[in-house]
């Protein structure tokens, strides 16, 4: 987490009480204190270099303005007595913290202030080495670095630290211990310790039935039965995320002891909720697809948070579970990680108002869900009508973040010089849509035609056009404002085919533009309507928002082939080619690294077998050729490499010819009119990202195509 100074978090705690006596009074408000690998930021006495060294950190490039002067770090912690403040006076507002320290894996900060006693020792050399100028990462990832399982030092170090935890915190009485995100190459399989505790294990797993470790999820569960046997000695319930139970970390599989004191926080899905609920523990839901606020409303809008019911993400049937069985579902929990917010106006945007809508999710009794009259989109606008109220009233001193995307735009199929906008909540009879082109509406102008399909004329010939929009709901502008770049050309709405190499090995599949089923399992899929011909819909998608329905993704894929045809008038010669890319390493989004195109005649068609094709090559484009990069994309390589920019780009075939397009075209030709266009795209490290890449050339990366676009 960032450093987020302690009268900001008074303040967040004045809201929030605020908040949850305006909404319902009587129900209890728990906030999260984390600890992370890029940094230790509460202050323990016995280990003074975990404030020292491990609260401080290198500055990311995005990061420069956090520091004044000449300092090199960023960084800061709680002291003892900050901890007591603020623990005491959430307690007078009916607000509990829980403090979560992570274990075994986020940890590298405790790791790099204490290697003496936390690191492990390499198998060959015996010594894991770490400088002194070795800081915290200032990346968000997953690291190698762990605390060892096999010293003997590690549980003294953590069971000092819980025990001064708990001093800190007298009225949690819970302690979250995290134990998520402990990767596969973890330092543990290179530990010599750790073999030595693994051998002597194995040795006594001769004798008794006891917890084995001959792999890394044993010893995984070895340290978190430690950790769990030590908490319950201290008379603390242990909260972990899913991993926790469902490696069964807590004993063997016939003595799931003592159920009361062990949570369940499920944040991959719900299966670690419904897995702990047959088992009689208690859970709490706090799915990615619906409690974490660090997304942004393109991927969790308000109107999704209100809709979280954990009895039925879980698959409870409400009308007919038992209390016993219900009361094993203690709540959720909405999540705001902040190593991506440097500001409090930042993290106010993340979480207001969304958290409105977990808190009506939660804490309101689902009477209106009985009521066959009133539907959940009824439900949402006399929410969102409420919702509104707030912001003048109990928010009107915080920098309030939006809704949603509230509408979408497509070209007509069947008339291509009309658009039509839509309201995705087509029946807020309370919206009002204006748009704005430069060049055609000085101004914005009301969309006057409520209907979904209604048309805008967009009184352009073929070219591009951008259509800016809002939406006001209650004289106050409603969702984000946005910006549709719609292209008009010869193949909008052609017939798309895809061949696509699944792997390595040469397996391949091919796709007709009506389906799409690709390695991504259904995600990113483009248009559900359209399929592949997504690509050729005219509509370029934002940067911004890779989940809308303009991109489509392929994840792990070495090389795409899409053939486009059957254009609706003749094409006999070509002035442009080009495809649109999405790079965003951020999310493993990565531009290609070599495009190449082709075209087919409607000679060498007619002449030619059916079932082969003879393809002529028109040229190709070096993506991440550093000179390319510098001259056509007008960027740096450095650039492409900082994992907080996001890119869209055209490449553009008649930008590396020399001669036009249409003449290279035309000569190649022989006249003949141009039946079809192939564009093959190659994958950027498909199999794993990039080593200069956060994830250290972890999980398969991605590549994202919106547009083809075809130009006579």
């Amino acid at each position: 987490m960032n450093d987020i100074p302690i009268l900001e978090l008074e303040q967040q705690t004045e809201v929030d009480d605020y908040s949850k006596k305006s909404l319902l009074q009587g129900y209890e408000l728990v906030m999260d204190l984390n600890i992370q690998d890029q940094a230790w930021r509460i202050e323990i006495s016995s280990f003074p270099k975990l404030t020292e060294i491990g609260a401080w950190r290198k500055l990311r490039k995005d990061e420069q303005d956090l520091v004044v002067g000449n300092d090199k770090l960023y960084g800061g912690f709680y002291s003892t007595s900050d901890i007591s403040f603020l623990v005491e006076y959430c307690h007078s507002k009916g607000i509990l913290i829980v403090p979560e320290i992570e274990l075994p894996g986020h940890s590298s900060a405790a790791v790099i202030a204490y290697p003496e006693w936390l690191t492990c020792e390499d198998s060959e050399s015996g010594v894991k080495i770490f400088t002194p100028e070795m800081t915290p990462p200032n990346e968000w990832g997953i690291f190698n670095d762990v605390y060892c399982a096999g010293k003997e030092s590690t549980f003294q170090f953590l069971e000092t630290v819980l025990d001064q935890v708990i001093q800190l915190f007298p009225h949690s009485p819970i302690i979250h211990i995290g134990g998520d995100e402990v990767p596969e190459s973890a330092s543990w399989m290179h530990c010599s310790k750790c073999q030595q505790l693994a051998k002597r294990n194995e040795e006594y797993s001769c004798k008794i039935e006891e917890i084995s470790l001959f792999k890394q999820q044993q010893l995984y569960s070895y340290f978190i039965h430690r950790i769990y046997t030590f908490l319950q000695s201290k008379g603390k319930c242990m909260v972990g995320w899913d991993e926790v139970f469902m490696s069964n970390s807590t004993g063997r599989k016939d003595n799931m002891s003592s159920k009361d004191n062990l949570i369940i926080q499920s944040w991959r899905g719900t299966e670690g909720a419904q897995r702990a609920i047959q088992n009689q523990i208690h859970t709490i839901l706090s799915p990615t697809s619906h409690c974490y606020f660090d997304y942004g409303i393109e991927i969790i809008p308000l109107k999704k948070v209100l809709s979280f019911n954990p009895f039925k993400l879980c698959e409870l049937d409400m009308k007919h579970v038992d209390e016993t069985t219900a009361a094993f579902i203690l709540g959720g929990e909405c999540n705001c990680w902040t190593e991506r917010m440097q500001t409090k106006e930042k993290l106010q945007q993340m979480i207001f108002p969304r958290v409105l809508a977990m808190s009506e999710a939660l804490w309101c009794e689902a009477s209106w869900m009985k009521q066959e009259d009133i539907s959940k989109d009824g439900h949402y606008y006399v929410f969102l009508d409420r919702c509104q109220r707030h912001y003048g009233t109990i928010l009107k001193h915080l920098r309030i973040g939006k809704e949603c995307y509230p509408l979408e735009c497509f070209v007509d199929e069947k008339n291509q010089d009309v658009i039509h906008l839509v309201k995705v909540d087509d029946q807020d009879e309370k919206q009002e849509i204006y748009f704005f082109i430069p060049g055609i509406t000085n101004e914005y102008v009301k969309y006057e035609n409520i209907s979904p399909q209604s048309i805008l004329h967009s009184h352009a010939n073929r070219g591009e056009v951008q259509l800016y929009t809002q939406v006001i709901r209650n004289s106050l502008i409603y969702g984000m404002k946005q910006v549709f770049h719609l292209v008009f050309h010869n193949a909008l709405f052609c017939q798309v085919r895809a061949i696509i190499e699944l792997n390595d090995n040469g397996s391949r599949c091919d796709y007709d533009s009506y389906v799409l089923e690709t390695t991504n399992k259904n995600r990113y899929s483009g248009d559900t309507m359209l399929g592949l011909r997504t690509l050729v819909n005219g509509v370029r998608g934002d940067p911004l928002c890779f989940h809308s329905k303009e991109w489509i993704g392929f994840e792990g894929t070495p090389r795409v082939e899409i053939i486009c045809s059957k254009w609706r008038t003749e094409l006999s010669s070509l002035s442009r080619l080009s495809i649109g890319c999405l790079h965003k390493p951020r999310s493993w989004i990565f531009m290609p690294k070599k495009i190449s195109f082709y075209y087919e005649s409607t000679y060498d068609q007619e002449t030619t077998n059916q079932d082969s094709e003879k393809w002529i090559f028109l040229g190709e484009i070096s993506c991440w050729d550093p000179s390319f990069i510098q001259e056509h994309l007008q960027v740096t390589p450095e650039m492409l490499r900082d994992e907080e920019q996001t890119f869209r780009f055209d490449f553009v075939l008649s930008n590396i010819h020399p001669t036009s397009c249409s003449e290279c075209l035309t000569r190649r030709s022989g006249g003949n009119n141009i039946h079809s266009i192939k564009v093959v795209v190659e994958s950027y490290h498909h199999a794993t990202t990039p080593t200069w890449h956060h994830s250290q050339g972890g999980k398969p990366s991605w590549f994202f195509l919106d547009q083809i676009i075809v130009n006579s």
